[in-house]
């Protein structure tokens, strides 16, 4: 997970992350984004033409073949290629993916987590600060690195507010949580 700044490099550093003999890289991003991540792509490998998906069909045959993969998030639900194993698979504003109310998983995130799965390796960037949120932040590190951080429930119980939590009552002192009685003042 690179999160940074905007106009820092996160692009580039991305990118150059990617080892060509592990396989495909597979792009994820905004589509107005889709100038500047062709651009890049163009100037580490000049001699490679980047397969852009486009529409809701894609050539499953066109995917096994290409070694540099464009996909933006508005297209990304409808494609579901069990056959393309990404080496290298970048999520731009990753920020986006997250799981709506009640824990279930957004298609987009879904077909995030899917692609991160198969792949050798996964880049998630953003530049938007993350949202205080247990489902946000698991929705990230869950892309990262699959099956690591459980189900969000668990990692809620596991990571969010445990009982040992401090929290700042009303005389500016601390008390763990698990000592916080109803009537206190926080």
């Amino acid at each position: 997970l690179i999160a940074d700044e905007p106009r820092l490099g996160k692009t580039l550093t991305a990118l150059l992350a990617h080892d060509p003999s592990t396989g495909p890289l597979v792009v994820i991003a905004p589509l107005s984004t889709r100038a500047v991540w062709l651009k890049w792509m163009h100037v580490l490998w000049p001699d490679i033409e980047p397969t852009v998906i486009t529409g809701k069909t894609v050539d499953p045959e066109l995917l096994a073949s290409s070694s540099i993969v464009f996909g933006h998030y508005d297209i990304l639900t409808h494609h579901r290629v069990s056959s393309l194993r990404p080496g290298t698979f970048i999520v731009d504003e990753a920020h986006m993916i997250s799981s709506n109310k009640g824990g279930a998983m957004s298609q987009r995130t879904n077909a995030i987590h899917f692609y991160a799965s198969v792949a050798k390796r996964t880049i998630l960037l953003t530049g938007t600060p993350l949202w205080n949120t247990s489902r946000g932040l698991w929705a990230l590190l869950a892309a990262t690195n699959p099956g690591a951080w459980g189900k969000l429930y668990d990692f809620s119980q596991r990571y969010c507010n445990p009982p040992e939590a401090p929290i700042w009552m009303g005389d500016l002192s601390f008390k763990a949580l698990g000592d916080v009685r109803v009537g206190d003042e926080v």
